[in-house]
C-alpha cells in the first residue's frame, strides 16, 4: 500500500514593530506542524502596524499550493479587521489550500479539509462575510454621521486647497484606496476628510485617474 504523501505547510508571523519578538509565534507554529505531521517549508515574517492593502500575507496566500496549510498563531496575527480576514480566507480557499489558526482554540479554514472541518469552515466563512459587510456599512454610516454633526457645528471640513502634502504622498504612506472608498458611496468631501486633504484634491485625483484608465483602455484596444 502506497504511503500517503506528507502535506506541506507555510508558517506566518506578524509583529507591529521591529522590537517585538517572534519567538513565541514561531515556536507554536513549529510545535503544531510537528504534531500534525506537516512538513514546514518556511515561516514568513511581516512587520506591520497599519491596515495596508499591500501586506505580505496577500502574496503568501496567493502563492499557496493545493493542499498546503498556512499556519498562524492566532487570528489577530493574520489580520486586523473582519473584512481583511474574510479576504485572506477567500484567497486561500481559491488556491484549494487551508489555514490553521492555533490559538486560543484550533480553527481550520479553507479547502481540502475533512467533511466536519469543511462544514465548520464554510459556516465560519459565511459568518465572516456577513460581519464584514456589516462592519463596512457601520463604518460608512458612522463616518457620514460624524461629518454631518461637524458640519452642523459650523466646522469647515477638509484642508484649504494647495496646502499640506500632495494626495499622492498621503496615499503612498497610508495606501488608501480612493476608488474603493468612492465605490462604497463616500463623497469626495468625506474621503478628503478621512485622509486629510481638500475635496477638490480628491476630485482632481479621481478625474486624473479616470483619464489614465481611459488612455490605458484605448492603448489596449489599439493593440488588439
Amino acid at each position: 500500500m502506497a504511503q500517503e504523501k506528507q502535506k506541506t505547510a507555510i508558517g506566518y508571523v506578524r509583529v507591529s514593530t521591529n522590537k517585538q519578538d517572534t519567538d513565541a509565534q514561531e515556536g507554536a507554529i513549529l510545535k503544531t506542524a510537528h504534531g500534525k505531521n506537516l512538513k514546514l517549508e518556511n515561516i514568513e515574517q511581516e512587520t506591520i502596524s497599519s491596515r495596508k492593502q499591500d501586506r505580505k500575507i496577500y502574496g503568501v496566500a496567493d502563492s499557496l499550493k493545493a493542499g498546503q496549510v498556512l499556519i498562524v498563531y492566532e487570528m489577530s496575527r493574520l489580520a486586523r479587521s473582519i473584512p481583511e480576514v474574510y479576504e485572506i480566507v477567500k484567497r486561500v480557499k481559491a488556491r484549494k489550500a487551508s489555514i490553521l489558526i492555533i490559538s486560543p482554540a484550533e480553527i481550520w479554514l479553507g479547502a481540502g479539509l475533512d467533511p466536519q472541518q469543511e462544514m465548520n469552515s464554510d459556516l465560519y466563512i459565511f459568518m465572516l462575510g456577513q460581519c464584514a459587510n456589516m462592519e463596512r456599512r457601520l463604518i460608512a454610516e458612522r463616518t457620514k454621521n460624524a461629518l454631518r454633526a461637524r458640519k452642523e457645528q459650523g466646522v469647515k471640513l477638509g484642508r484649504p486647497a494647495g496646502k499640506g502634502r500632495k494626495v499622492e504622498e498621503i496615499l503612498k504612506e497610508k495606501n488608501v484606496d480612493i476608488a474603493g472608498l468612492k465605490n462604497i458611496g463616500l463623497s469626495a468631501v468625506k474621503i478628503g476628510k478621512l485622509i486629510g486633504v481638500d475635496r477638490r484634491t480628491v476630485s482632481d485625483y479621481l478625474i486624473e485617474q479616470e483619464k489614465k484608465n481611459q488612455e490605458a483602455r484605448k492603448l489596449k484596444k489599439g493593440e488588439k
